[in-house]
């Protein structure tokens, strides 16, 4: 099988790979949730896109880390794109891939072929003392011109459920998309 050529693929932010803001439901001291190494106010942001995705094409992408706060427990149940983003979270998994290297944003392909096919939804990792478990998507876009703002990860922490609204914007485009988002930088 012949080689494919990289895709564009491009970061804004600085941080596209690093820990991501984000706010848990209660996210008040005490409760447990699954959060980010850094807290609920890290104040980073980033965004993540990928140009000439041709129909059906699947990517994995690296959009979180995340770990225990005051909770012993907590599975990953969901990452959700915006509703009518037109992106399709196929699969996911939560943990520490066995390379460290694995986890670049806009990797083609599925978990399986990135290396990151052991699906674990479980976060493990606790916040302040170990290194916090990544969370990867494998997506697909279902229209041209895919742009969600931010994705949703559902849990379960200690028999509660929250939701963790991580701000990494994600933006998946076909080879002829003519909309704004989708243009070429270079």
């Amino acid at each position: 099988m012949a080689a494919r050529a990289p895709r564009h693929v491009t970061a804004a932010a600085g941080a596209l790979l690093a820990t991501l803001l984000a706010t848990a439901l209660g996210g008040c001291s005490g409760t447990p949730r699954v959060s980010t190494p850094g807290g609920d106010d890290d104040g980073i942001l980033a965004e993540i896109g990928v140009s000439d995705v041709a129909d059906g094409e699947v990517h994995t992408i690296k959009v979180a880390e995340v770990c225990l706060r005051d909770s012993s427990a907590g599975t990953v149940t969901a990452v959700v794109p915006d509703p009518g983003s037109g992106l399709e979270v196929r699969r996911f998994t939560v943990g520490q891939p066995a390379d460290p290297s694995n986890g670049v944003g806009g990797a083609e392909g599925t978990l399986d072929e990135n290396g990151l096919g052991a699906i674990a939804h479980d976060v493990l990792a606790v916040c302040d003392e170990d290194p916090p478990d990544q969370v990867h998507v494998e997506v697909t876009r279902t229209s041209p011109a895919a742009y969600s703002a931010q994705l949703t990860l559902d849990f379960v922490a200690d028999g509660r459920r929250g939701e963790l609204t991580n701000h990494v914007s994600l933006t998946m485009c076909a080879p002829d998309a003519t909309e704004p988002r989708c243009a070429s930088d270079g």
